[in-house]
């Protein structure tokens, strides 16, 4: 009887043991399970890393990672691409928007000159350089240019709205070429911040050059050709007769390499196709402040063209809900465009 009794005590035992093991086993695999299901943080820290570029800080440009000299910078889809205008602002119910003799110094149309410099005391001025992280250089509104496009080193900047609208134009012409071309551009960069009579101090100007051969770069492009809609055209005539619509003006080969050729700058939509019918941004101010410009069409929209001569606070009428935008000329007086509400 006791012999029975002990045989089932360990049997029991055994069971008990049995059931342990399993639920020991069952709770290995649930831990395991959901560690494996948990989601990777991204380093928050990993946004504020420094571009490296591609570009060779010798002078001379090394060729991509496919060995092509190409545009740096992750791939982009080659989609079509919307022409990109200024900021724009909306007019209250008052329909008088407020412009004061600081406005006069601000914006997208200002002359930069050794007469009329860029004035920092209103504007401010970027420091970046090539240890400026791409979140700190966003964060000031601007883009390092190596990472979107190939350039000779990481200290060229643009401000994000310049280069975001060259990125559309190139987008476009490699669609309509039907391959990647190869430029580099070259912008501002705070070894060049003491010249406040170089328009490129404003984060809107630059130059693009195009590729040559091996690790040569060159802004006279008026002999490379591709062909659109069954028509060769030169780069030239190409960037020349579509800069507008990305809100460029486009100073063309004019002077050679030691000049201007090949120099872009951003104004904006609303104001492109204007300047560029007016033959420069100087002709252009100059018929809307003698009256003799007095609206410019965009996109089918017509846009109102006045000019005010600011000493003090001013208000100018625009409309109820209207919108507008505002520039000065860094002289004496403000250029603003508007169009009524619809």
């Amino acid at each position: 009887m006791s012999d029975s009794r002990n045989k089932k005590s360990v049997g029991m035992l055994i069971m008990i043991l049995a059931l342990v093991l399993v639920a020991v086993i069952l709770v290995v695999v649930i831990i395991a399970s959901s560690g494996s299901s948990e989601t990777t943080t991204q380093n928050p820290a990993a946004s504020s890393t420094p571009a490296t570029g591609t570009g060779d800080p010798t002078g001379t440009d090394t060729p991509d990672s496919t060995g092509t000299p190409g545009i740096s910078g992750p791939a982009v889809t080659v989609k079509p691409a919307e022409p990109v205008g200024p900021t724009t602002s909306t007019a209250d119910d008052s329909g008088k928007i407020k412009v004061t003799a600081a406005d006069v110094k601000k914006g997208l149309l200002l002359d930069i000159s050794d007469v009329n410099k860029y004035d920092t005391g209103v504007n401010g001025l970027f420091t970046g350089d090539h240890n400026t992280s791409l979140l700190d250089a966003k964060n000031a509104g601007f883009t390092r240019i190596s990472s979107k496009f190939r350039t000779i080193d990481n200290k060229h900047f643009l401000r994000t709205e310049a280069i975001e609208a060259l990125e559309a134009m190139i987008q476009s012409f490699d669609a309509a070429a039907g391959t990647d071309k190869p430029f580099r551009v070259e912008g501002y960069t705070a070894d060049a911040g003491n010249d406040l009579g170089n328009a490129f101090v404003t984060g809107y100007a630059f130059l693009i050059r195009t590729y040559v051969n091996g690790s040569t770069y060159g802004l006279n492009y008026s002999s490379f050709k591709v062909t659109v809609d069954d028509i060769s055209v030169t780069y030239d005539q190409w960037i020349s007769a579509n800069a507008a619509k990305y809100g460029f003006v486009y100073e063309g080969l004019v002077g050679g390499e030691n000049s201007k050729a090949g120099q872009l700058r951003y104004v904006g939509t609303v104001h492109a196709e204007g300047i560029k019918t007016a033959g420069s941004l100087k002709n252009y101010v100059a018929a809307i402040k003698a009256g003799t410009l007095t609206s410019v069409t965009v996109g089918g929209e017509a846009w109102t063209l006045t000019y005010k001569d600011v000493t003090a606070d001013l208000e100018i009428e625009v409309g109820k809900g209207a919108t507008y935008t505002v520039s000065g000329d860094n002289i004496g007086g403000v250029i603003v465009a508007y169009k009524a509400a619809k």
